[in-house]
């Protein structure tokens, strides 16, 4: 489901948006993190996510952003947190803050690195030892 420019617009003037947040990590403990080409957040190295549909379920958006920015199937997720944020920039680049509501979930098991394709979203993709420390600083582990 894509949503129109202009109402897009209109929601994040007045709206969170609800999110999924993946952490993927490799057999070394090391997160899979993408390089970002658009706003916000612009050229950072990041987690790969984004919206949640109306009347799409959490672990279905999960496999579905997973699909869509890397190329992978990935279908047996797990909530560990949440994560929450304001950025004074959003992907229209108008005066408009960012405020996301991300549920962060993770993946079981390795992926295989050969079949990861990103989309028009990120350049590079690359596993770090570390999360962001701003992710860090926003992210509640759920017990």
């Amino acid at each position: 489901m894509i949503i129109k420019e202009d109402l897009y617009k209109e929601i994040i003037q007045a709206l969170p948006v609800l999110c999924v947040d993946l952490l993927i990590k490799n057999s070394d403990g090391k997160y899979l993190l993408h390089l970002r080409d658009n706003e916000p957040l612009k050229n950072e190295w990041w987690v790969p996510g984004g919206r949640v549909y109306k009347e799409e379920k959490i672990q279905s958006a999960a496999s579905r952003k997973c699909k869509e920015e890397l190329g992978l199937v990935i279908t047996n997720w797990k909530i560990v947190g949440i994560y929450e944020d304001t950025y004074d920039k959003n992907s229209f680049n108008t005066p408009t803050i960012f405020h996301g509501v991300s549920i962060v979930l993770t993946a079981p098991k390795d992926v295989d690195e050969n079949q990861i394709i990103l989309d028009e979203q990120s350049s590079k993709w690359a596993y770090r030892k570390k999360l962001p420390q701003r992710f860090l600083s926003n992210f509640i582990k759920l017990k």
